[in-house]
């Protein structure tokens, strides 16, 4: 994994500890789903690199007291506090280490967040869009046109055409446009389209399908209470 506060990629430790409440007793979560009752287990651990501290919850299905038959529902980083992160670790993990990479090398170098964000938008752009361009600014211009995306996303999609011209420069000297240093502010807008992307793609439909199981399981259960 990547570590979330300093970006390097780390070993965390194989064992999950099993979460207990203040009792003393197993932490359990009801009502997860079908009203089944869930493990609750944890890492706690250094990042050898940055020497912060780093804990992963984990939602189990309960088996026993055996890692080997008990699955993982759902996991997410508990401290520090990334919420983004957290949503991108549930519905998006393909682009996770991308973005922490993406995110994390700003401060050190504009240039490889650059390449990264550039990377990781084509390949959310290429399964998501028919718009696979040799130019990906005029690519996120012609999908902000399309006239159905949120009018905010499509205004920050648009934002790219003042550096598109130096993109068709480097298509003309047979350059890779990826790896060409940014210009000031484009490193920046990159993340944020990466992020207003994943957003739009994965985290939005993801909510949608949870509010309309929690419609639905709503009306059964009504339903129900209406039959006896």
């Amino acid at each position: 994994m990547k570590c979330p506060h300093c970006g390097t990629a780390i070993h965390e430790p194989e064992e999950r500890l099993l979460l207990k409440d203040a009792k003393g007793s197993d932490a359990t979560a009801t009502g997860y789903s079908e009203d089944k009752n869930y493990l609750m287990e944890y890492k706690a651990f250094s990042c050898p690199e940055c020497g912060k501290f780093i804990v992963k919850l984990y939602l189990m299905t309960f088996a026993g007291r055996s890692n080997d038959l008990s699955e993982v529902v759902e996991e997410v980083i508990g401290y520090p506090n990334l919420p983004f992160e957290n949503m991108l670790l549930r519905v998006a993990n393909d682009y996770q280490t991308d973005y922490m990479e993406a995110r994390h090398a700003l401060s050190v170098s504009e240039k490889a967040s650059a390449i990264l964000s550039r990377q990781a938008i084509r390949r959310i752009m290429r399964s998501k869009t028919s718009y696979d361009h040799d130019n990906l600014y005029i690519g996120l211009e012609k999908l902000a046109g399309e006239g159905y995306l949120p009018s905010d996303l499509s205004e920050l999609l648009q934002f790219g055409s003042r550096w598109s011209h130096r993109v068709d420069e480097a298509i003309d000297r047979q350059e890779d446009y990826d790896a060409i240093t940014p210009s000031p502010g484009e490193a920046q807008w990159l993340i944020s389209v990466f992020e207003a992307l994943i957003e739009y793609y994965f985290i939005r439909p993801n909510l949608n399908e949870t509010r309309i199981k929690r419609t639905e399981s709503s009306i059964e259960y009504k339903e129900k209470c209406e039959d006896y």
